[in-house]
């Protein structure tokens, strides 16, 4: 079981908070319902995520077991046979379908889009320079999108621009960090990590944003985001390794997270307690 567990990357499921972002920021759709269908959004594309990380360690075993890093999961180190695979895969993919059907049809469309943008990952732009940081960031628009289907709203070109360019700049960060410094320039980082926090704020003083609102608070979420991207870039800077940036366990970008939600949270939903 902890051979499937590990196979399935129940760790990397955390990525898929991105569908809860537009209910977060649209305070008018706060119902019981609402948060029920976008966690049952949460955890189906965690399923699918799980279904494509299973077909990209079926396609890619081979190198996976020349390479010291990937060659020690279980199934390049042959600790799960094909057929368990291909069973999880089924179960993964079938279990997403169940918790997908309550929802609604864009929903439906949404995900299946993530889905077919993954397989053509795997199979053909996964060594494409700069197209396989787009395709990976894309995927996290698509969570966002997923969350907008989930409870029946437009979504917002502010986000979209947004989510692309903050997990755009995570994925060259991480390739970064694992050896591709000949393929990405540190320039590039930098000027992504200065563009992004200025796009916020230009977000959050806009005048669509201070009328949808109601106020001018949100301007005050700008400073986690910008003390995230300057604790990123000082860690890069500090330690050039590998595992020194991590997004997901190091315990300051939680807290800055934490401070940011709490921001959001407090301003989009004041009138709402």
């Amino acid at each position: 079981m902890n051979n499937i567990l590990r196979e399935i990357r129940i760790k990397h499921w955390l990525k898929n908070l991105f569908v809860l972002a537009p209910i977060l920021f649209t305070p008018e759709k706060w119902s019981a319902d609402n948060f029920r269908f976008t966690l049952l959004g949460i955890l189906s594309f965690s399923l699918v995520s799980s279904s494509v990380y299973i077909m990209n360690d079926l396609h890619d075993v081979e190198e996976d077991r020349k390479n010291h890093v990937n060659s020690i999961r279980p199934y390049a180190a042959r600790l799960i046979s094909d057929k368990a695979m291909y069973l999880i895969l089924g179960v993964l993919l079938f279990a997403a379908i169940l918790l997908t059907i309550p929802i609604n049809i864009k929903f439906i469309l949404v995900i299946s889009g993530y889905l077919v943008l993954n397989l053509l990952y795997t199979y053909f732009l996964k060594k494409i320079n700069y197209i396989n940081y787009s395709v990976v960031a894309l995927g996290f628009v698509l969570r966002v999108l997923g969350g907008c289907a989930v409870i029946s709203v437009s979504p917002s070109i502010w986000i979209i621009i947004l989510t692309f360019l903050l997990t755009y700049f995570i994925s060259i960060v991480k390739f970064y960090l694992n050896g591709a410094r000949n393929k990405i320039d540190y320039l590039q980082i930098k000027i992504l990590a200065i563009m992004i926090p200025l796009i916020y704020l230009f977000y959050a003083t806009s005048a669509e944003t201070i009328a949808h609102f109601g106020t001018k608070l949100l301007v005050i979420s700008v400073i986690p985001v910008i003390a995230g991207f300057i604790y990123t870039l000082y860690k890069i800077k500090r330690e050039k390794n590998k595992d020194i940036v991590n997004f997901f366990t190091d315990k300051i970008y939680w807290c800055i997270y934490l401070v940011w939600l709490l921001i959001i949270i407090g301003v989009t939903g004041r009138n709402y307690f």
